[in-house]
């Protein structure tokens, strides 16, 4: 009988793929790619290859897109034979990158900033989803919990929705003016998103604005900076990016993501697991 040393092999797949071949490895990635159209880059597209803290496991980051160029980074097999596009690393808290990427204090905040849980919510005004969040879940939360939870809005506008990234621009400058109008003019656009489209936006938000006395010529100015790389919504997007946020809404009860944010029930459990942990359960 012959016998395997599994360990043995570990070992000389380590030493053989000691460093990351660069060449190997972005050959691999841009066929692989081009072949399938996922994305049509060429090897100059190809930013960065390391290693990573698996010696079988390298890190490629590359860029792609016409217009407007974005990086991606995937992880690779040292031999070009597999392609991870994401990976956790088992030896971190899945609460430690929420609490590396995500900054609470600035963000509209609905409940007080002292609440013992605090439910973050990355979200697109135009998204069906986002309003039954927005609205129900959030409604039915406040009411069972009351000021025990804090809800926190950050900015997350998907890019095949025509005017969500223009209703994020007016909310955050009615945020920046009138802190106590965000949840106001956030559930106003919900309970119209049926009827709201692009054409008709700017005059509703126009007089959203008059009714609640924010001087628009502020508004305005205060839309054409607000996209600026110290914006709000841009610093949600970079927060957004870092926690590989993909789709809305994306919701973190005390940093733990929702896998069904729009169950209630989950939601519900989720905040009472949170006040358990804080002995805070009455």
């Amino acid at each position: 009988m012959v016998s395997f040393n599994f360990l043995s092999l570990i070992g000389a797949l380590s030493a053989q793929t000691e460093h990351c071949n660069r060449a190997l490895l972005s050959n691999k990635i841009t066929a692989y790619l081009h072949d399938n159209h996922i994305a049509d880059i060429k090897l100059d597209d190809i930013i960065a290859v390391r290693d990573s803290k698996s010696p079988l496991i390298c890190v490629l980051t590359y860029q792609y897109g016409y217009t407007e160029k974005h990086e991606q980074t995937v992880y690779i097999a040292a031999d070009g034979s597999y392609v991870f596009p994401r990976a956790v690393d088992l030896n971190t808290n899945a609460n430690d990158n929420f609490i590396r990427n995500v900054k609470l204090d600035g963000y509209p905040i609905d409940g007080s900033p002292s609440a013992p849980v605090k439910i973050v919510v990355f979200s697109d005004f135009q998204c069906p989803f986002c309003k039954t969040f927005g609205i129900d879940i959030r409604s039915n939360i406040k009411k069972t919990f009351g000021n025990k939870v804090a809800f926190i809005f950050k900015w997350y506008s998907l890019k095949f929705h025509d005017w969500a990234p223009v209703a994020a621009d007016y909310t955050a400058c009615i945020y920046t003016q009138k802190h106590n109008e965000f949840w106001h003019i956030h559930d106003v656009l919900y309970d119209n998103q049926e009827i709201i489209s692009r054409d008709n936006l700017d005059a509703l938000m126009l007089n959203f604005a008059a009714q609640n006395h924010i001087d628009i010529a502020t508004l305005d100015k205060c839309r054409k900076e607000i996209n600026n790389s110290n914006g709000i919504i841009e610093m949600a997007k970079r927060e957004a990016s870092g926690l590989r946020v993909d789709g809305t809404p994306t919701v973190y009860v005390n940093g733990r993501k929702s896998t069904r944010p729009t169950d209630l029930s989950q939601i519900s459990n989720m905040v009472k697991d949170e006040l358990v942990k804080l002995n805070d359960v009455k």
